[in-house]
């Protein structure tokens, strides 16, 4: 009887069956008490004692998670969480990774002109001017500066040693090294005190601990590095959907499928050098404020 439903909803709990595959998919994720979950298809089921949520039993319903932070007075996820990442000016350091055996496929004015549209090869969409567009000029990446091996936000590294067969984290620190040695610095200096955000572009040949050879980036949740793979280190979505990492989201996904999502960045998306132009579906857009 829909008559007897309150007005507003707002305080309630429902019950809700999170699909075993899901929970074991998120696991590492899944933080209780501040985790947002936008639900498809479903439908609120009142009885004489109780109400819960049904989804349809042949899909998860569950199209997205977001980690959020929580009101202490209210319990409620606050709008605009994640605004100290999402709002203001962010600096980015790309750091390009050469070795006598291979290097990226895009130069570093390449790099320049796809991430920051400066530069010989400035990109008509680069990546901090979708997120510009996207955040209605309240999010804005800046090149790094500071030391002259960095320019336009771009810095290049010589490795002595072949990157084939290492994996990606051990080939990140000895980059980490490399970098300091330049720079200056402990890697808490660097990395969180003169950069919001390091972007490591790695040649063709490292190793992921689930797709070998086959990867093609990965980033911190919350967090200030992200690392991509040769052919894809100008890839406009994929710089989008690492950075997106970053300031705290998680994939956008629909069903069984975490990038099921295709109408957000952070879903499925095709991975080209100029486009598509994409921002972020309607769950992130709410809690970035």
């Amino acid at each position: 009887d829909r008559s007897q439903e309150p007005e507003n909803r707002t305080g309630f709990t429902y019950p809700i069956d999170l699909p075993n595959d899901f929970i074991g998919e998120h696991i590492e994720e899944l933080d209780l008490g501040r985790a947002k979950f936008c639900i498809i298809n479903a439908t609120i089921v009142a009885s004489e004692f109780q109400w819960w949520i049904e989804y349809p039993i042949n899909a998860s319903g569950i199209i997205e998670m977001i980690q959020a932070d929580i009101d202490s007075t209210t319990n409620e996820i606050i709008q605009g969480a994640h605004t100290k990442r999402t709002i203001g000016v962010r600096s980015i350091l790309v750091v390009r990774t050469v070795t006598p055996f291979g290097q990226p496929q895009a130069s570093t004015s390449k790099l320049a002109g796809s991430i920051f549209g400066l530069g010989p090869d400035p990109f008509s969409n680069s990546m901090a001017a979708q997120y510009e567009r996207c955040s209605f000029g309240q999010l804005m990446f800046v090149p790094a500066t500071g030391h002259n091996a960095i320019e336009d936000g771009v810095m290049e590294i010589q490795l002595s040693t072949p990157t084939t067969g290492k994996t990606i984290q051990s080939l990140v620190d000895l980059i980490k090294r490399e970098v300091e040695d330049i720079l200056g610095g402990t890697s808490d200096g660097l990395f969180t005190r003169q950069f919001d955000h390091v972007v490591y572009c790695l040649p063709f040949g490292s190793i992921h601990d689930k797709h070998g050879h086959n990867w093609v980036a990965q980033a911190t949740i919350n967090g200030a590095i992200s690392v991509i793979n040769s052919a894809y280190c100008d890839s406009l979505t994929v710089l989008q959907h690492e950075i997106g990492h970053n300031l705290g989201f998680f994939h956008s996904s629909e069903g069984s499928n975490q990038y099921g999502d295709d109408t957000g960045v952070m879903g499925g998306s095709l991975i080209q050098k100029n486009g598509p132009i994409q921002c972020f579906n309607g769950a992130k857009n709410w809690i970035a404020g």
